[in-house]
């Protein structure tokens, strides 16, 4: 008496299966290590390109804010006062303007001023 029963597979079966659940195991196995190696590689670019920007981004930043407070300080510096009434000095203030828009002409080609009266005044320069 046999408990168990053994069924009789054909030899191409019993040959060929085997193989088949290999290639598909290593082929499945190839692509989950590509897909977490391509993952990674653009989670490591992204993140270098955003560090890029963001360097590029602070020092355009960096270069107005410099250029910036050079220009304000031609224009007016220390210990001057602003003027109460822009048509009393209005010379004045243009030719100042006119000087500090040649210190840095690329981001600063355009000085204004403005007063609490309302009363406003700008030189824009060509480069």
């Amino acid at each position: 008496m046999s408990f168990f029963r053994v069924q009789k597979l054909p030899l191409r079966l019993v040959l060929i299966v085997p193989y088949v659940l290999l290639v598909l195991g290593l082929a499945i196995a190839v692509g989950v290590l590509s897909y977490g190696a391509g993952s990674n590689a653009v989670s490591t670019v992204s993140s270098q390109l955003l560090l890029e920007v963001v360097g590029r981004i602070s020092q355009a930043v960096d270069r107005h804010i410099v250029g910036s407070s050079a220009v304000l300080e031609t224009a007016f510096p220390e210990g001057m006062p602003a003027p109460k009434n822009i048509e009393d000095d209005f010379h004045e203030l243009r030719n100042r303007f006119w000087i500090a828009t040649a210190i840095h002409t690329d981001p600063n080609n355009y000085v204004y001023y403005g007063n609490e009266a309302g009363q406003g005044l700008g030189l824009f320069r060509h480069s």
